[in-house]
């Protein structure tokens, strides 16, 4: 459990709009401890740039209708936890959000202004992240893609976890 809470709060006459899934990564450049070697010294310590990959997924709601919070369009979820995606703006030649994650103050900014069939490739630029690449796809699902009552018929297969009773 993520212990990530949110409230949905649906607008008067809400209609059932469609729901975007995004799923991307991202790919930012980090500096490294590795161990060297200097022919007068030995094995050293030295500091290496290195290109992390790092996937992400979220949801983006129809901003019209539905909100999480004041301006949040959705969520992301990555390895660095939760983060609320503000300022959605999706067109025929570009894409673009901003995304704070829940525990820190500042923000990134997601930009994608090439277009290869449906994925968005661009960049994304933040104070205490730097600038890096990142590309994405969006795909449009319909409210029943997130109703978990629709499972309600399908029985799971057998599992092979012993549950233990705590008394």
């Amino acid at each position: 459990m993520l212990g990530f809470q949110y409230s949905l709060t649906y607008k008067k006459g809400w209609k059932g709009n469609m729901k975007k899934i995004i799923s991307g990564m991202f790919l930012q450049e980090v500096l490294l401890p590795a161990i060297g070697y200097d022919t007068g010294i030995g094995e050293v310590v030295v500091i290496q740039p290195k290109q992390l990959q790092q996937m992400f997924t979220g949801v983006i709601f129809p901003r019209e209708e539905i909100h999480l919070y004041d301006g949040v369009n959705g969520y992301i979820f990555d390895a660095y936890g939760v983060a609320f995606v503000y300022s959605f703006e999706e067109n025929e030649t570009s894409l673009s959000f901003t995304k704070q994650y829940m525990n820190r103050q500042d923000s990134i900014d997601y930009h994608f202004n090439k277009k290869e069939g449906n994925e968005w490739i661009g960049t994304f630029n933040g104070k205490a992240t730097g600038a890096g690449y990142s590309s994405c796809v969006i795909n449009v699902v319909s409210d029943k893609f997130l109703d978990s009552s629709r499972f309600a018929d399908i029985p799971l297969p057998p599992t092979s976890v012993n549950y233990v009773n705590i008394t």
